[in-house]
């Protein structure tokens, strides 16, 4: 009601909408692919045992968090598709590496979003 008072019709409302789920959907391949081509975890490997403990730990388990989501959406997906990529844990590690790329930035991208 108060947006229909401040002059925003429903078109531009449903608009919003769809751009702001393409732009999320966009950022979700755009980063999937650049973890498959990237595979960050090999170069955080190097950088990892210089964290102390507490900040490794949370770490580990985020991405942990990520790679179990990602081993469910990765099945589903080679279900649905039908297609077995050559080589599949890296798909889901890819997959989970890029979960956890955006579970980390999503407080900048949020707002970016809006």
């Amino acid at each position: 009601e108060v947006l229909f008072e401040r002059g925003v019709q429903a078109a531009k409302i449903s608009m919003g909408c769809v751009l702001y789920e393409l732009l999320g959907v966009g950022f979700l391949v755009g980063s999937w692919a650049f973890c498959w081509l990237v595979q960050p975890t090999k170069i955080l490997q190097s950088v990892l045992p210089n964290l102390d403990g507490s900040s490794l730990g949370r770490l580990q388990g985020m991405f942990s968090q990520a790679a179990e989501k990602a081993e469910r959406i990765s099945a589903n997906l080679i279900k649905r598709v039908g297609w077995v990529p050559e080589d599949p844990a890296r798909l889901s590690k890819a997959l989970a590496e890029s979960l956890f790329l955006r579970m980390l930035l999503k407080p900048i991208l949020l707002p970016l979003k809006m």
